[in-house]
């Protein structure tokens, strides 16, 4: 991967960032911003198609105050099957 395409790809999965762009990248919202279970929601829509490579889970967020992933919701996003 070329550097400016890590650097696009760091900066628009590592903060909201309106300024970058990438389509095959899909970025789901923070804890603060929508509830544990609204993101595992938008996440099974993701997984439901055939182009996922990776799912990172960032289990302590440090951004907007710092939370903790609570067990359930590690839980139910493990529950997906990510890989076929």
């Amino acid at each position: 991967m070329p550097r400016t395409a890590k650097s696009s790809a760091t900066a628009f999965l590592g903060w909201p960032n309106d300024y970058v762009s990438l389509p095959d990248f899909h970025r789901l919202p923070y804890v603060p911003a929508a509830a544990e279970d609204v993101i595992v929601e938008r996440l099974a829509d993701v997984l439901s198609g055939d182009n996922v490579a990776a799912v990172f889970l960032e289990s302590l967020q440090g951004s907007s105050g710092g939370h903790v992933a609570s067990p359930e919701f590690v839980a139910e996003v493990s529950r997906h099957q990510l890989c076929g």
